[in-house]
């Protein structure tokens, strides 16, 4: 079944292809994934041992809007991308003391 554009309908209402008409699809290929780009969703149990930290503050970073998650239903999930783009904005480099 070929789709058509919606102005051409004929005199029945269904869809008909008038000769030598191009007419472009009205569905498109559907994107990527974000998760396939962007690598996988991590619990905040998985987001608290990636960042050596606890859920708790994990929850509360995400509650500050200081990371970003995706809600997937009800549960909350958290991009691996989005945690190494945390971690890289609170970098510094501390000048060596000689410890």
């Amino acid at each position: 079944m070929e789709l058509l554009e919606p102005n051409q309908r004929g005199s029945n209402g269904h869809h008909q292809k008038s000769p030598g008409a191009k007419s472009e699809p009205l569905v498109t290929k559907p994107k990527k994934e974000r998760g396939e780009d962007l690598g996988p969703l991590l619990t905040a149990a998985e987001a608290a041992i990636y960042l050596a930290t606890s859920e708790r503050h994990i929850r509360h970073l995400w509650q500050e809007r200081r990371i970003s998650a995706v809600k997937v239903g009800r549960r909350v999930r958290y991009l691996k991308s989005d945690l190494d783009a945390y971690i890289n904005s609170h970098r510094r480099d501390f000048p060596y003391r000689g410890w």
